[in-house]
């Protein structure tokens, strides 16, 4: 069966040269640092050993739609998956998305027209709680997405495991960051929104 692998886009960064790629730790977006790099890499890792697999990138232009040549998150994630080494028809683009509920959403329109059924989703560790908490709480997504079967995973977990030499001390050090900390604690508030009915879509 074919493995359906689905990365969730964070912020972009454009480099002086003029090309965009995705953010390391101690970069982010208007809501704080990000380190959304490391789900590309984690994307890479589960299916560097697979034949049959599909990787859905999903992120529009969110915050970046107001500046002149920014590109689609998903296209800037395809970009870099390519660079790994992982063959273009492999990866599926979504470019109308931006924010969390805005993917998931556009996520849902995808899996239902391909009809998919089991997905495994990747993001960070510290943003999968709130992803499943908008799904539950969601109207009318949350009755979509449980007829899916989900695997949540964190790109910390699969770095690790693929290459701790490598990645170890890079987390360590992100997660005892105060840039991170103030972006797990908004995370929270998210969650605590959401649960409380007062989440702004917006």
């Amino acid at each position: 069966m074919k493995k359906i692998i689905v990365i969730l886009g964070g912020g972009l960064k454009k480099e002086k040269n003029g090309l965009w790629r995705t953010t390391k730790f101690t970069e982010g977006d208007t809501f704080g640092v990000s380190g959304d790099y490391i789900r590309i890499y984690a994307a890479y890792y589960l299916v560097r050993q697979l034949k049959d697999y599909l990787i859905i990138a999903v992120g529009g232009k969110g915050q970046l739609k107001k500046i002149k040549g920014a590109p689609a998150v998903a296209q800037v994630l395809k970009k870099e998956l390519i660079a790994l080494g992982l063959p273009k028809n492999k990866i599926l683009t979504e470019t109308k998305s931006g924010k969390t509920s805005s993917q998931l959403w556009e996520l849902a329109k995808i899996l239902k027209q391909k009809k998919i059924k089991e997905i495994t989703l990747i993001s960070n560790g510290y943003h999968l709680p709130r992803i499943k908490t908008m799904i539950k709480y969601l109207p009318k997504l949350n009755q979509f997405y449980q007829k899916i079967k989900i695997k949540f995973v964190a790109a910390e977990k699969v770095i690790l495991a693929a290459d701790k030499r490598k990645w170890q001390s890079v987390i360590k050090t992100a997660y005892q960051s105060q840039a991170l900390k103030d972006r797990i604690k908004l995370e929270k508030q998210g969650i605590k929104d959401l649960t409380m009915g007062r989440y702004k879509f917006n």
